[in-house]
């Protein structure tokens, strides 16, 4: 049954109306056949080819159930007497026989008749007979049907709505089994076995209707219910056509029997719907269900007083007086009091279809009406007058109309619209007034004054209030506009909040609160007093991206009516126009919030550079140069220059873990940690042993730090380095470059005893024009487009490439090449680099 939930609503009202079509024109075909083509001829007795303790007839009829008074009591003819003869003609035992009656109308016809062993003629009158019962069920079934139309067509997925449509169909097709109709004018037995289908399957659709409608009960056993309510009467009709027919000479026991079932089913769902009206207290929602009760006793005592004149006079339709038979019509009572509640009071937004259409559709007419006339005069002033073939002419207006036509039809809707419809063209008109203005409202606040504005003059709904589920939308609302929205926010408390948390746990589609909605909610006490506390009638949802923020909550409109499809339409449309409204508010905060982080990064960034070294190109004889570019804004690479004393000059190129933020102020720590650090130790090691103890104390276990140290002692030409985990620099010896490799920890990763044991410091004496090269594994480790890095290899070539140059020139084209290489590629780290040249 889940591909039958998953059909949308235009299949869904396609199926309806192929269904309605279709019974619509079986009752016609019925209708015009027995009413009109086939209409029976009558003679006011009954034939039978069989009695009880009476031989069984080779040819003829018996003759019973003669009217007193009637035709066949003036003719003479008795019970039991053998109809032999029809003008001459002998009677077959078929239809045929009907058939040839049926071809005489209001005449005298000769009957041969046996009586015991003596056979004569007898002139008898036969005459049209007019079927009351059919008529009446006719009207019944075409009304019944219509309305069911309409409802299904307004709400096709509502389970009540879908019930009703087919209770009107089943009732409309199976009541036509008790009318005598002319059989052989449906043409076909499968339709005969739909209509008699129809009548056993619509008592079980009227329980299961009003097991859905007003009130839904919900019970463990109610699908099993269900099910051997449709069952039984199945059940039923297998073991009385393969079981029961031949046990009984006659089968109007099974028809009793089939009558008793079908009252017992509407007397079962009558308990049941009586028992719905008076659980509701709601007067307005009772007002409907008055007409409906009201409606549903009178057509069931109708439909009792037909049955009950068949069963007791034990004769068929047509010989029972048609006067007899006119209090059938009290039957027509039901199909009027639903279609009567649905239309006065909108159960379901029909009553818009239904004159929308019919105007529409005869505006549509006049329209090709007015145009056909336009033909008409060009082609007779151009035929007669100009005697010209108008032709070419007319091809060309027909053209023109076409085009226009759709232009002017949509002016004429408007039109009429707006002088006829003027709720949906005010609603359209505030829709649109609102769609112009959104650009220009400043704020939220703005926006949802508008809405409650829109709505109270459109609808004129006094209580209106907003709730916001979540806190971050709920901040977007100015404070400054906190006495306007006294009467209108939803205060933030656990009730309120579990309230409407409940009702859209699963649902985004708006939700009322009549009566018979609240009792199908299965809501407690506490929820109930929210509602009526803040006499709430409708809660519309606002829905951003499938989920639910919020929903506005509307009381009663001033006329006291029913919200419409159309009034919900409008409420939607605003909400979803204030989703849209939240969203932007939210970015745009997010955008200020943005620009602000920007801006105070930006801030952060040019600090960060102001602590960066200001290098001389020559510091004591040495060529230093530097670069740095972090991956964002700003990094967690940094370098340092210290001048120790005139003869000494400490170089510091540092990593710290992560990217952006949090590495740069772990980074601003360690630089102001490594300045005090540097003024108190005389070694690289020493430097780093105490950092190591410092950072391991105060940064987060999380993180850690990569740094290397080197001293240049410029008195006695000699280096000693130290690397805590960092890249190891890169050094020009006997005109050869390698790396100088020597152990150490990341600063923060171990305690003092196992960083000590694993730090190494190295001395290295250096020449004049000697380079080294200092550098963070964002250089090395730069990715191009194909995720190549650019390596330790390429990085020695072409400093090999450029030694003769000074450190800024290997600076540029080491930078330039790293460039070059990952080309449109990302950075994805820092990258910091220094070069020295002795």
């Amino acid at each position: 049954m889940k591909f039958i939930k998953n059909l949308s609503e235009s299949t869904y009202r396609f199926i309806y109306i192929s269904i309605a079509i279709f019974s619509i024109s079986l009752i016609g075909i019925i209708f015009v056949n027995t009413m009109v083509i086939n209409r029976f001829t009558v003679d006011d007795c009954l034939w039978v080819d069989k009695l009880p303790n009476k031989p069984e007839l080779d040819s003829g009829f018996y003759i019973v159930q003669i009217i007193p008074g009637g035709v066949a009591d003036e003719a003479g003819i008795q019970n039991e007497d053998i109809l032999l003869y029809i003008n001459g003609q002998p009677v077959a035992k078929s239809l045929k026989t009907q058939e040839l009656l049926n071809t005489l109308s209001n005449e005298f016809v000769t009957y041969t008749i046996k009586r015991g062993d003596v056979i004569f003629d007898t002139k008898i009158w036969v005459y049209k007979f007019f079927n009351v019962t059919l008529f009446i069920f006719c009207i019944f079934g075409v009304f019944f049907v219509m309305v069911s139309l309409m409802a299904g067509y307004s709400k096709p997925k509502e389970p009540a709505t879908r019930l009703f449509f087919f209770l009107g169909i089943t009732t409309a097709l199976g009541l036509l089994t008790y009318s005598a109709f002319n059989f052989t004018s449906v043409g076909s037995y499968y339709i005969i076995y739909i209509l008699l289908a129809c009548s056993f399957f619509f008592p079980p659709i009227f329980v299961h209707f009003f097991l859905t409608y007003p009130i839904k009960y919900e019970f463990k056993q109610r699908k099993y219910v269900l099910y051997f309510c449709y069952a039984f009467l199945g059940l039923y009709v297998l073991i009385a056509q393969f079981f029961l027919l031949p046990l009984f000479k006659y089968s109007q026991y099974l028809f009793y029997i089939r009558l008793i079932l079908t009252f017992a089913y509407l007397l079962i769902g009558l308990i049941i719907f009586y028992n719905s009206y008076k659980k509701l207290k709601n007067s307005d929602a009772k007002k409907p269900l008055n007409i409906l009760l009201t409606g549903l006793i009178i057509g069931t005592l109708g439909m009792v007083y037909f049955f009950t004149i068949q069963i007791s006079q034990s004769s068929p339709v047509f010989l029972l007086d048609p006067l007899i038979l006119m209090p059938s019509a009290l039957s027509l009572a039901i199909p009027i009091s639903f279609g009567y509640s649905i239309f006065k009071y909108k159960i379901l937004d029909t009553e818009f279809i239904v004159k929308r259409g019919i105007v529409f559709g005869i505006l549509t007419l006049f329209i090709i009406s007015i145009y056909l006339i336009i033909l008409y005069i060009i082609n007779i002033l151009f035929r007669d007058y100009l005697r010209y073939d108008p032709q070419l002419i007319v091809i060309i207006t027909v053209i023109i109309l076409t085009l226009s036509f759709d232009f002017i039809q949509n002016k004429v809707r408007n039109f009429v619209d707006k002088q006829f419809y003027k709720n949906r063209y005010n609603y359209r008109q505030s829709i649109l007034d609102f769609t112009r203005e959104l650009p220009y409202l400043n704020n939220i606040n703005e926006i949802f004054k508008k809405v409650i504005a829109s709505v109270s003059a459109s609808m004129s709904v006094k209580n209106i209030s907003l709730w916001i589920k979540d806190k971050e939308f709920e901040e977007l609302l100015d404070r400054n506009y906190v006495k306007y929205f006294d009467n209108h926010l939803e205060m933030r408390d656990v009730d309120n909040d579990n309230f409407f948390k409940k009702i859209y746990q699963t649902n985004n589609e708006p939700v009322m609160f009549y009566d018979t909605e609240i009792v199908n909610m299965g809501l407690n006490e506490k929820d109930i007093e929210i509602i009526k506390q803040r006499k709430i009638t409708i809660s519309v949802p606002i829905v951003l991206k499938s989920k639910v923020i919020g929903s506005f909550q509307f009381g009663t409109k001033g006329s006291g009516k029913p919200y419409t499809e159309e009034d919900i339409d409008l409420l939607k449309t605003l909400a979803s126009q204030c989703a849209i409204a939240f969203e932007n508010a939210r970015l745009q905060k997010e955008e200020i919030a943005k620009e602000k982080i920007e801006e105070e990064i930006k801030i952060a960034r040019h600090i960060q550079d102001e602590l960066k070294p200001k290098i001389e190109a020559d510091i004591n004889g040495l060529d230093i140069s530097s670069y740095s570019q972090p991956a964002k804004m700003i990094g967690g690479d940094f370098y340092d220059i210290l001048k120790i004393d005139e003869n000494k000059i400490l170089v510091v190129v540092a990593d710290v873990s992560g990217k952006g933020i949090p590495a740069a102020l772990n980074m601003s720590k360690i630089q102001a940690m490594l300045k005090f650090a540097a003024g108190v130790f005389k070694t690289p090691k020493e430097l780093l042993t105490e950092l190591n103890s410092l950072i391991y104390e105060k940064i987060d276990r999380k993180s850690f730090v990569t740094m290397i140290v080197a001293l240049f002692d410029l008195e006695s030409n000699k280096l000693k380095i130290a690397r805590a985990g960092h890249n190891p620099a890169i050094i020009e010896q006997n005109n050869d470059f390698k790396i100088l490799m020597s152990k150490g920890l990341g600063l923060g990763l171990e305690s003092d005893k196992l960083f000590n044991t694993n730090l190494e410091e190295l001395e290295i004496p250096f020449d004049k024009n000697q380079l080294f090269v200092f550098y963070s594994d964002g250089l090395t480790e730069a990715m191009n487009e194909n995720k190549e890095e650019f390596s330790t290899n390429n990085l020695i070539e072409i400093i090999k490439q450029n030694k003769n140059f000074d450190s800024k020139t290997v600076v540029d084209k080491l930078v330039n090449s790293v460039k070059q290489f990952t080309g449109f590629a990302e950075q994805y780290d820092d990258i910091t680099l220094v070069v020295v040249k002795t």
